[in-house]
């Protein structure tokens, strides 16, 4: 006489199979959060060096623009000089665990546009790390554009 069911061995490689499959895809998430994350800081930081030199551009009440850095935030500024306790300071921080891991703009953690020609002093790159150890690095030139 044969037995019908299902043996505990049988069981047992389900329930494994079905803990390497969630395990997997778990790590393929995690990934995926942390590129979105580093991508959201990227185009924060894009969207911040943009604003300032378009209000440098257009002499946006009679003044240039910048943007200094910080390892967790980035913060769009007024006038001739980063000031942290200015109230019309924007900033943008950085969540996911991105962080700034290396500012090269051959000196201070802040750029400035000129006025009526948008060129930034310094100028360099600005590089992004998430904690899976990915990166993002934004460049910006000397006429003012950057990628």
């Amino acid at each position: 006489m044969q037995q019908k069911g299902i043996t505990l061995v049988e069981i047992l490689v389900a329930v494994g199979v079905l803990l390497i499959l969630g395990a997997a895809s778990m790590n393929v998430f995690s990934h995926y959060r942390r590129s979105v994350e580093l991508g959201k800081a990227r185009n924060a930081i894009s969207a911040q060096l943009g604003e300032a030199r378009t209000r440098t551009l257009g002499s946006e009440a009679n003044s240039a623009y910048g943007v200094h850095f910080e390892e967790s935030k980035a913060v769009l500024f007024k006038g001739p000089a980063y000031s942290s306790s200015d109230p019309a300071n924007k900033e943008v921080w950085f969540g996911g665990g991105v962080r700034v891991s290396s500012i090269a703009l051959g000196g201070p953690a802040e750029l400035m546009f000129e006025r009526l020609t948008g060129k930034a002093q310094p100028f360099g790159t600005v590089t992004l790390s998430g904690t899976g150890g990915e990166t993002a690095v934004i460049t910006i030139y000397p006429s003012g554009l950057f990628e």
